[in-house]
């Protein structure tokens, strides 16, 4: 496969593949910007110690990707083309999820993709009221404490929470 028809396809599949987990099943992690991949490897040790739990690139899509080598090659694609599926992805799968998103976000820095594509989006999804077992607006107020962009997340947080009164 060409590298253009490799990026097409690439797009394809994080647009189109299924990114859908249970009910209270989504596990997240933040690595951008940090040292090690502690937050990673203790997303994988919850998701098998837990039925029914599972990471992004455990759904069809992320399966899909990785076996384009999208994880684990990152050379065979451009830095903003990487950015624009990994955001897509994301986004399509917290839109899928719902009930409670256990995440591991230890040091998670204001320019890595969990704070600079995940929070607004698991605020904005209404069907996940959890994360980690506190209600999302206050664990993203309390836990996160970071600024997003400019736009204080606090901020964002009570506009999200006043829109689903």
């Amino acid at each position: 496969m060409e590298n253009q028809e490799l990026c097409d396809w690439v797009y394809n599949v994080a647009e189109t593949f299924d990114v859908s987990t249970p009910k209270d099943g989504l596990v997240m992690y933040s690595i951008s910007f940090l040292k090690n991949d502690e937050n990673k490897r203790k997303a994988l040790d919850f998701v098998a110690d837990y039925d029914g739990k599972l990471l992004l690139e455990q759904t069809k899509c992320g399966e899909a990707l990785e076996s384009l080598g999208f994880f684990d090659e990152p050379e065979k694609f451009e830095e903003q083309m990487r950015d624009e599926v990994w955001r897509i992805f994301l986004e399509r799968g917290i839109a899928a999820a719902s009930g409670n998103v256990t995440v591991f976000v230890d040091g998670a820095d204001v320019q890595g993709k969990f704070v600079d594509v995940c929070v607004k989006a698991l605020l904005a999804n209404d069907l996940i009221t959890t994360i980690n077992d506190f209600d999302k607006f206050d664990f993203i107020e309390e836990k996160i404490k970071l600024k997003h962009r400019g736009v204080n997340i606090d901020e964002y947080a009570q506009k999200m929470r006043n829109r689903r009164l």
